[in-house]
């Protein structure tokens, strides 16, 4: 699918009894991708499919450029590149990574390479919405437990 397009938000659940991957719509902004991490993570927990989480992954494309002052979104930025965007959190340990990756298409758009990117020192790599997903998770996992 990504190779002659491109990729949904996807987010891959590892737990201790299952792994499940999940393909996600599209969203406005920060807060309606919260919201549908919070909504997945409550529906995920009442399943009682997966178990205890070992490693939550979201993977995104966007778009992003050069870093340099100053600074130019790059919505607004003609030297831009597409990226595949990938973000992990350890359910155990609560650390975060981000991998980013350039996308090298031919002219025909036909993805042709994967190109690791540095992450910039000044991108937190702390992000909300895999913290979320988890809190909203374990919360949802907690209130459907039985009654003593």
């Amino acid at each position: 699918m990504y190779r002659h397009g491109g990729i949904p938000p996807t987010l891959i659940v590892c737990g201790t009894r299952k792994t499940v991957s999940i393909l996600m719509p599209e969203v406005e902004s920060h807060i309606g991708r919260a919201e549908q991490l919070i909504c997945l993570a409550t529906q995920l927990a009442h399943s009682r499919t997966v178990g205890e989480i070992d490693l939550v992954v979201l993977v995104t494309q966007a778009w992003a450029s050069p870093a340099r002052q100053p600074f130019i979104y790059p919505h607004k930025d003609k030297n831009r590149c597409e990226v595949l965007v990938i973000s992990a959190l350890d359910g155990q340990t609560k650390e975060q990574k981000l991998l980013l990756f350039a996308c090298i298409r031919e002219p025909n758009e036909v993805l042709t390479d994967l190109k690791p990117l540095p992450v910039p020192a000044v991108v937190s790599v702390e992000g909300p919405l895999l913290r979320a997903f988890l809190t909203g998770y374990r919360l949802a996992t907690v209130a459907s437990l039985p009654n003593p």
